[in-house]
C-alpha cells in the first residue's frame, strides 16, 4: 500500500511540473506573439518625435504638432527679407584696349581725380607713350575699371556688361572670355582692360565676374 501511495504522490508531482511547464510555454509564446506584432509605442515628448510619428503638423510659424492630447511647438522659421529690386545703370565705355603689360588682374572703383590720375599712369606704365588722360567730372560721375591681368597670348576678352544699383549697393557684371585650343591666337603677351564712366554709384560696389571658354570656327 505505501508503495502505491508513493507512486501516486510522484505522479502528482510530475503532473504539476508538466502543468507549470506548459503554462510557462504558453506565456512565452504569448509574449513572443505580442513582441512580433510590434514594439511598445510611447507617446511623443518633443516636436520632432511627434512629427516623425506622423501626427498632424500645422502650417504656422512656429509649426505645432498635435498628437490628439498635447501640442508641441517646433522651431521658429527666420524670415528672409525680400531682396531690394535693382535698377539698371547706364554707362559710357571710355577704354576697351590692351595695356600689354603686367598691370595686375582686378577691378577698381575710381571716384576722385587723384585716384583717376594714379590709375591712368599705372595701367599705361608699359606703353612707350602715355595716352592723354580722359576728362571725367567726379562731382557727378564714377569710373569703373577692370583688368584681365597678364596673359601669354591674344584672344582674351574682359569687359563690363552691366551695372545694377539698389538700396544695398551696386553690382557690376563682368564678362571674361578665354580662348580654347580650337582658337588660332597670336603668341603675344596681352592684358585687356576696360574702363567705363557712370553716374555716382551707391556703395558698396561688387564686381560679379562670369568666365566662359569660347570655341573658334574651324
Amino acid at each position: 500500500m505505501p508503495h502505491i501511495v508513493g507512486e501516486l504522490t510522484h505522479g502528482l508531482k510530475s503532473h504539476r511540473r508538466l502543468t507549470t511547464f506548459a503554462i510557462l510555454v504558453i506565456i512565452v509564446a504569448a509574449i513572443g506573439s505580442w513582441l512580433s506584432r510590434g514594439k511598445v509605442i510611447l507617446p511623443p515628448a518633443t516636436f520632432a518625435q511627434c512629427a516623425n510619428a506622423g501626427y498632424i503638423v500645422t502650417d504656422t510659424n512656429p509649426p505645432a504638432c498635435l498628437d490628439g492630447k498635447r501640442s508641441f511647438l517646433g522651431p521658429v522659421a527666420k524670415n528672409t527679407p525680400a531682396q531690394a529690386p535693382l535698377t539698371s545703370q547706364p554707362f559710357q565705355v571710355l577704354v576697351d584696349a590692351d595695356s600689354k603689360g603686367d598691370y595686375p588682374r582686378g577691378s577698381q572703383v575710381i571716384d576722385s581725380q587723384s585716384q583717376w590720375e594714379t590709375y591712368w599712369m599705372g595701367v599705361h606704365a608699359w606703353l612707350s607713350t602715355d595716352p592723354p588722360i580722359l576728362p571725367v567730372n567726379f562731382a557727378t560721375s564714377d569710373v569703373l575699371a577692370v583688368s584681365e591681368g597678364h596673359e601669354a597670348t591674344a584672344g582674351y576678352v574682359y569687359e563690363i556688361t552691366s551695372i545694377n544699383t539698389g538700396a544695398s549697393g551696386t553690382v557690376a557684371d563682368v564678362s571674361e572670355s578665354i580662348p580654347t585650343v580650337t582658337c588660332s591666337v597670336a603668341y603675344t603677351p596681352t592684358n585687356p582692360y576696360y574702363i567705363v564712366e557712370t553716374a555716382k554709384l551707391p556703395t558698396p560696389v561688387t564686381f560679379n565676374v562670369t568666365t566662359t571658354h569660347h570655341e573658334c570656327p574651324s
